[in-house]
């Protein structure tokens, strides 16, 4: 009997730990889902927002389909792309297949990430995503009318693609000074979630950014990610929704799949936000 009861307990202890593993290393791709109520949309509105960060020119399927069908699956009034969509070291055609792929599905907005600009060839890659319909915001904002609704969509390139961080700072705040006393909903793309301090200046009701890969490892429970670059071990904004006074930031866990070191617990994602007016 005390034999059956240990072979037992192995087993569920076995099943168990490869049930851990199996969560750990799964790398199939997820819709994490953000809802928002506003005032600023007329009453019973409903807004998709998809957010793509960080494809790093990764392709997921045959012809980047899997990628596709998920995106068309979240049925988006608009797709926003928040940098590092292109990659320095990785050939372009993971991002061709998807926006040849995306045609027609929902007006598309991006800006870059440090790895568009680290490519050298930050022009030619503005051109690419403008010759596939893409609007490029660079410091600057649009004014959408979605479903009867006034939306402001604004954009800040990275900021690598500038000699100092002061500067980009200067030009964000100037870009967007106009918009304080603007009406409607107001949103912000831009790649790096650890210029909070920045973005509490600018008049935005919602920020999205990516630029973490979501902390890379994850520990349920204990650690929402261990490493994001330009912030701190255990850093503060790596993936998922911050409430900030006046605003709120969204960061996207992206779709990049490192091999080295691996995403624990940590699938790469689709980011769909839902604005809802009340």
């Amino acid at each position: 009997m005390k034999h059956k009861t240990k072979l037992y307990l192995k087993r569920s202890i076995l099943i168990l730990v490869l049930m851990i593993v199996t969560l750990a290393f799964y790398h199939g791709l997820v819709i994490r889902h953000y809802v928002f109520e506003t005032s600023k949309l007329d009453s019973e509105t409903k807004l998709r927002l998809v957010t793509l960060a960080d494809l790093h020119s990764h392709i997921y399927g045959h012809q980047q389909q899997d990628l596709i069908d998920k995106i068309k699956k979240a049925k988006p009034d608009i797709i926003v792309m928040v940098g590092d969509m292109i990659d320095d070291e990785a050939p372009i055609i993971g991002m061709e297949l998807l926006l040849e792929g995306l045609q027609g599905v929902a007006p598309m907005y991006y800006v870059t990430g440090n790895h568009e600009y680290w490519s050298g060839q930050i022009k030619e890659i503005k051109a690419f995503m403008r010759k596939y319909q893409v609007t490029v915001l660079e410091q600057e904002y649009k004014v959408l009318h979605v479903k009867g609704n006034k939306v402001i969509l604004a954009g800040l390139d990275d900021v690598a693609g500038f000699e100092e961080e002061s500067i980009w700072e200067i030009e964000a705040k100037m870009a967007f000074k106009e918009l304080e006393h603007e009406e409607g909903y107001k949103i912000l793309l831009s790649h790096r979630p650890d210029l909070v301090g920045v973005y509490k200046e600018l008049p935005f009701d919602l920020v999205i950014a990516g630029h973490t890969h979501g902390g890379i490892i994850r520990i349920p429970y204990f650690s929402n990610g261990f490493f994001a670059a330009n912030q701190k071990l255990f850093p503060d904004y790596v993936g998922g929704l911050y409430k900030e006074e006046g605003f709120n930031l969204v960061v996207s866990r992206g779709l990049s799949a490192e091999v080295i070191p691996p995403r624990l617990f940590n699938p790469p994602e689709i980011t769909l936000i839902e604005l809802i007016g009340e």
